[in-house]
């Protein structure tokens, strides 16, 4: 049978999994965005070749992108501060899901 300290430690180590995975899409949901914003910087730069609703659509992209990475941030925090069992990570770890899934 395990002891608490056992099991503590493997709550941890699973926890940290959780905080690194969320950690990493925040990177690469604000990676993303980024993009998004230097492409439209660049067909803004370029008139002869400037469609709006190209525009539009990369601005609704970095949207989407930030709002994941803030998402996954939040989750983040919560995870390290809560814990992945508790109802504030839950919250916060499927609308980080589903905020990837928009982006």
């Amino acid at each position: 049978m395990k002891t608490f300290q056992e099991i503590r430690e493997a709550k941890i180590k699973i926890d940290k999994k959780f905080v690194s995975f969320h950690k990493k899409a925040e990177a690469h949901h604000t990676q993303y965005a980024t993009s998004h914003d230097t492409e439209r910087t660049n067909i803004q730069d370029d008139d002869d070749d400037y469609d709006e609703e190209h525009d539009n659509d990369h601005a609704e992209a970095e949207d989407a992108h930030n709002d994941a990475a803030s998402a996954h941030k939040k989750a983040m925090d919560a995870a390290k501060k809560n814990g992945t069992d508790s109802t504030q990570y839950k919250s916060a770890a499927k609308l980080a899901y589903s905020s990837s899934e928009n982006a």
